[in-house]
């Protein structure tokens, strides 16, 4: 199973970094992390690496909570996180949105789901707040109607392919139909899915 590995998050003086394997969700997220600060600094955590994941991110500190795709995610050390790291493919099987809209930035919360009464939500205390997204998430696993790609990208990983043609012979697809699939479902090339799996593979 493809989990992608981020030493930048290590836990240090600064920040406690923490992740979280949530069984009922085990379809669409690879973990629920949570980052929170130990000591005042002004400092930032960016330029991740591209992994192919978004993630559902609460920063508690600012009260806002988005989507983001890892290499997007600035995350301030004096703020106090909770993420859930989507697996590849799983943005557009809850949302419905073409993950190529997200890849190069933020997405709020309330843009795409004006429901979510997020007043009430950030009244809550933090453990309190991890159920209620726990259980948004479980309603939109339910909700989708194809977890395929979510899986296929495991069976990538599984497999190690080596250039796009074993891929397209792999899902049986023309190129340029398999092209567009996996923009809409990941937001990213067969050639670009591999160099990540590459370099996941590599650090292992």
């Amino acid at each position: 199973m493809y989990r992608p590995l981020h030493s930048q998050l290590s836990p240090n003086q600064k920040f406690s970094y923490t992740e979280t394997i949530v069984s009922e969700l085990s379809d669409i997220v690879i973990c629920m992390w949570e980052l929170n600060n130990k000591e005042n600094t002004d400092s930032f955590i960016s330029n991740l690496m591209e992994d192919g994941c978004i993630n559902f991110v609460v920063n508690l500190t600012a009260k806002s909570i988005f989507y983001s795709p890892t290499h997007e995610l600035a995350l301030n050390l004096n703020s106090h996180y909770i993420g859930f790291r989507l697996k590849p493919g799983a943005f557009y099987a809850l949302t419905d949105i073409d993950t190529p809209t997200i890849m190069n930035k933020i997405l709020p919360l309330a843009t795409i789901d004006e429901t979510f009464n997020q007043i009430s939500f950030f009244a809550l205390d933090v453990d309190e707040m991890k159920k209620i997204l726990t259980d948004y998430l479980v309603n939109l696993q339910k909700q989708a109607e194809d977890l395929e790609f979510i899986r296929l990208f495991d069976q990538l990983h599984e497999y190690h392919f080596l250039n796009p043609k074993e891929v397209y012979e792999f899902v049986n697809f023309t190129p340029r139909h398999t092209q567009r699939l996996f923009k809409k479902h990941y937001g990213l090339t067969p050639k670009k899915i591999i160099s990540i799996i590459d370099e996941n593979l590599s650090i292992l």
